[in-house]
């Protein structure tokens, strides 16, 4: 299983044939949209605190989750709380599943990088209308909130699950967390925690090292 659990948010996002249709859109939001795209492209690292959770309003069934993200450039290093560890070192991807002691490795292709706070701070920039809401006010600290809708076409509507993502920030345009809303009923939510930007780590941190991990079953399908 190749799939980054945590990402399913941005990636089902990022797969979609979405169409440039010409739309009026929200420059408020706009201002916070580039705002906060300009500010994340400054960080020559990131390390990134998050709680995931998935409900199906149709199925009533839900997980969660806590974990973190390290990103230096196209590495990363992503170690979430429901016992899976990816590895990315810009060519060579390596994903851990810690309770079976078992790792797939293959080819690092960046088409199918579900690394998620770039795409959602640049989904905006094409295929997407987007409107700003009225802020929300959580333990005190005020949240700009905007939505984010698809431009599709009457065709692609069949098939596009997606019909909505929801993004918060704080008042330093930083990402706080965001929603995803597909027809089906299902929510997909990522609340950050905490974010440190332009971290000191080493490129060594973004490769799997097999001798740490003593017995290990390797699926190599490079």
């Amino acid at each position: 299983m190749r799939t980054i659990v945590i990402m399913v948010l941005c990636s089902v996002l990022m797969t979609y044939n979405l169409s440039a249709q010409s739309v009026a859109k929200d420059p408020e939001a706009k201002k916070i949209l580039d705002a906060a795209s300009k500010k994340f492209q400054t960080f020559t690292s990131l390390k990134v605190d998050f709680n995931y959770k998935m409900e199906s309003t149709a199925t009533g069934m839900s997980e969660e989750y806590n974990g973190s993200i390290t990103l230096k450039g196209e590495k990363f290093l992503l170690k979430a709380g429901n016992g899976q560890e990816t590895y990315n070192d810009g060519k060579t991807v390596w994903t851990y599943y810690v309770e079976d002691n078992e790792v797939t490795i293959f080819d690092y292709d960046p088409e199918d990088d579900q690394m998620s706070v770039d795409k959602v701070l640049n989904l905006y920039k094409s295929g997407y209308k987007y409107q700003r809401l009225e802020d929300e006010t959580v333990d005190g600290k005020k949240y700009s909130v905007i939505d984010l809708e698809p431009e599709l076409t009457a065709e692609e509507r069949k098939t596009n699950q997606v019909y909505k993502i929801r993004i918060k920030f704080d008042k330093d345009n930083v990402i706080k967390s965001w929603k995803i809303f597909e027809r089906n009923g299902n929510r997909y939510t990522m609340n950050i925690d905490k974010v440190e930007p332009n971290v000191v780590v080493s490129d060594t941190v973004f490769t799997f090292n097999k001798e740490k991990h003593q017995g290990v079953v390797v699926e190599d399908l490079r």
